[in-house]
């Protein structure tokens, strides 16, 4: 019989397996569409997906309480609308290569939200080793070459992984008594409403052909990505701790790196890799119980 915390790790393991591919996909989908506009489609594509599987299932059954609304809400705005268009928005400005691994920061500012400010998990010392180490990987793509430069695109997606922690206590909290799919269903529905708004006053409308040239990175990114390996992720959560979800979530990165080498002709650079390195011990460490 599979535990709980089994059920969890395996979670996750579906979940890298699917996210590996969005650095790739998000890059492809921004050299045609502009940022906004790729982001409110995915994240549209995904409400379908959603929906589809709560029909399927017959599970269309919404938030009782004023809380649970307040925690699906507040998870939507900091995931579904600023995680969201800080990342698409930088990798713009970035390759798949720089922003997997800045994408790593999630697992340091998780320490530091969730168990230094918030304590909503406990601190472990080793965890607070691992989060210094973190830290240090970044400053690789940062600042290369120490000369003071930041790349745009690198710190969009920076700050983008300071909200993911916030939002995913809300997202915990919203899960004790919502459905994953429903939870889903409805910050995609919300999200994408807000990121269309956004879009429509700071974008122009992308083109039919730009979007027929776009279509298949757009399916993947909305129906697997933000779609059923969200799914997996909050089933994880629901199971797991969020330092222990996120770091293991980490372990794409070489598959994120590979990717881009082999779709892009991204070959991973030595920033890229000098900055993995201390990240991965670090991530070990935030591991640690």
């Amino acid at each position: 019989m599979i535990s709980e915390k089994q059920k969890g790790e395996l979670s996750i393991v579906g979940k890298v397996l699917l996210s590996s591919l969005f650095p790739v996909m998000t890059v492809l989908t921004v050299s045609v569409v502009s940022p906004l506009y790729a982001a409110a489609i995915g994240t549209g594509l995904s409400a379908i997906f959603f929906a589809i599987v709560l029909t399927a299932r017959r599970t269309w059954s919404f938030p009782a309480s004023r809380t649970d609304w307040m925690n699906v809400l507040l998870a939507t705005f900091f995931i579904g609308i600023v995680f969201y268009s800080l990342v698409f928005i930088g990798y713009k400005y970035t390759s798949a290569g720089n922003g997997t691994v800045m994408s790593l920061m999630e697992v340091f500012f998780t320490f530091i939200i969730v168990n230094l400010l918030v304590k909503h998990e406990r601190f472990v010392l080793t965890h607070a080793l691992g989060a210094f180490l973190m830290a240090i990987g970044a400053l690789f793509i940062l600042l290369p070459k120490w000369s003071g430069t930041i790349n745009i695109g690198d710190l969009l997606i920076m700050l983008a992984a300071i909200s993911a922690p916030v939002g995913n206590i809300f997202a915990q909290r919203a899960r004790k008594r919502t459905s994953a799919e429903m939870l889903m269903m409805i910050r995609s529905v919300m999200s994408a409403f807000a990121l269309f708004i956004l879009a429509a006053i700071f974008e122009s409308p992308p083109n039919l052909s730009a979007l027929a040239s776009a279509w298949l990175p757009l399916l993947i990114t909305g129906f697997l990505i933000l779609g059923l390996s969200k799914i997996l992720f909050l089933e994880a959560i629901h199971r797991l701790s969020l330092a222990k979800t996120i770091s293991l979530s980490a372990i794409n990165i070489p598959m994120a790196l590979l990717c881009a080498w082999i779709v892009l002709g991204q070959s991973p650079t030595g920033e890229q890799i000098a900055a993995t390195l201390p990240m991965i011990g670090g991530m070990f460490l935030l591991l640690r119980e």
